[in-house]
């Protein structure tokens, strides 16, 4: 990390002090400070919350943690996701996101086309197999040249060692055999801690969600756990972060960073060291996102406690933000009342057709390899927009460049 200038001492000694955000900013003006050297006192200081956060708070005390970093966050104002033309430009890569659909993707707004669609997982209500089957099937009727899917905490049948041991809860009429359950989603590529590359872009899949046993967070392993959960601040999600590649475009997880799109009232129940990769290392244009939770009794029949904590719901924080750098975009679909009205994310990316080609990681070898796969299996017949949308170009022809602005604004998340 690069060191501060010696003469940002005192207001580094501000910061100690906790004194308000708008009270340094009057100091750093008073003092005749360029804006670059605005801009990078307060670069500094959100690296540096950053860093004290996930090194010194404790990271289920979720509320603590973001007192600490949302000083120091910065959202462009008024940011939101532009109308994209019905007609993109000549060689544009036109993405189409849509996430936590639960099975209602009938009563979805019409999907706009384009050229990529990616799910940000929670396609299923519970992960059973006619739930995937009936996916895969309105994948098919799309037009999209690319489709790429990641799952959520409800594809439970997705988790092979979780769904074992928890299947009975979720109403299966028999234990599902995972393999063959994920050999059902031929329509689409699945990425699960994966790469893949589509027409250039680098594109990054990983469905992992933090929970805490704090009784602020909507997350309770006690009692109502999903699949595809490791617990906030452990070493193993901490490790899963630090494995996303440094030169991903576009970054997918089923679950938000914190101060991002992931408000439930008051609250902030991202996860703290995502934020951290996301902005001090990974940075990429675009980090898509969902998830939520449902009011369910049945699948919290143990406590009426877990009952209420569980009816959080992240689908709340739908929308957009704009750090400088990365625009952050949860993209659910259904509302906290669980009706599938929210608008589906729509933008372009400019054309990169002339990037070196990663055969590896390819769309259509990963498409081949998982056609392969799904061969091996014999699946038996189970018994039992309004759109919006970002034209990009400029802002991804001039990433690294851009000026970091010091003003603070409220997160405009709801657009």
């Amino acid at each position: 990390m690069r060191e501060m200038p010696v003469n940002f001492d005192k207001y580094k000694s501000f910061l100690k002090e906790g004194k308000a955000r708008y009270e340094i900013d009057a100091c750093l003006r008073e003092d005749s400070l360029s804006p670059e050297d605005i801009a990078s006192f307060w670069q500094h200081a959100r690296v540096q919350a950053l860093e004290d956060a996930v090194a010194h708070t404790p990271a289920d005390d979720i509320g603590a943690v973001w007192r600490r970093i949302q000083p120091y966050q910065y959202y462009q104002r008024g940011f939101s996701l532009p109308h994209v033309p019905a007609r993109k430009q000549p060689g544009d890569l036109r993405v189409v996101f849509i996430s936590d659909t639960h099975s209602l993707h009938d009563e979805l707004p019409p999907i706009p086309d384009g050229d990529l669609l990616i799910h940000g997982g929670d396609f299923t209500d519970t992960g059973d197999r006619d739930e995937v089957r009936a996916f895969n099937d309105f994948l098919g009727k799309l037009p999209h040249r690319y489709k790429v899917v990641i799952a959520g905490n409800h594809e439970t049948t997705f988790e092979k060692a979780y769904y074992s041991s928890h299947w009975k809860r979720y109403g299966h009429p028999v234990e599902y055999d995972s393999d063959d359950v994920r050999s059902l989603l031929t329509n689409a590529v699945y990425l699960e801690d994966m790469l893949i590359t589509v027409e250039g872009y680098r594109i990054y899949g990983c469905l992992l969600f933090a929970w805490s046993l704090e009784t602020s967070s909507p997350w309770q392993p006690a009692f109502c756990d999903w699949a595809f959960n490791l617990p906030r601040g452990s070493d193993e999600l901490k490790a899963k972060w630090a494995a996303v590649p440094s030169n991903v475009d576009v970054l997918v997880t089923h679950s938000p960073p914190m101060g991002r799109g992931d408000d439930i009232g008051i609250l902030r129940v991202g996860d703290v060291h995502l934020l951290h990769q996301v902005q001090e290392r990974i940075k990429p244009a675009f980090h898509l996102f969902g998830h939520g939770t449902r009011r369910r009794r049945l699948l919290c029949a143990e406590s009426s406690a877990a009952y209420d904590l569980f009816g959080f719901l992240v689908h709340e924080g739908y929308g957009a933000t704009f750090d400088g750098t990365t625009i952050f975009v949860n993209g659910s679909n259904c509302t906290e009342e669980y009706k599938a009205i929210n608008p589906i994310v729509v933008f372009d990316l400019p054309p990169r057709m002339a990037a070196a080609v990663d055969d590896a990681t390819d769309y259509h070898t990963r498409m081949a390899q998982q056609q392969q796969l799904a061969q091996r299996k014999v699946i038996h017949p189970c018994s039992c927009c309004a759109s919006v949308g970002l034209d990009v170009h400029a802002m991804l022809m001039q990433r690294g460049r851009r000026a970091y602005v010091s003003e603070l604004v409220s997160p405009p998340f709801n657009v």
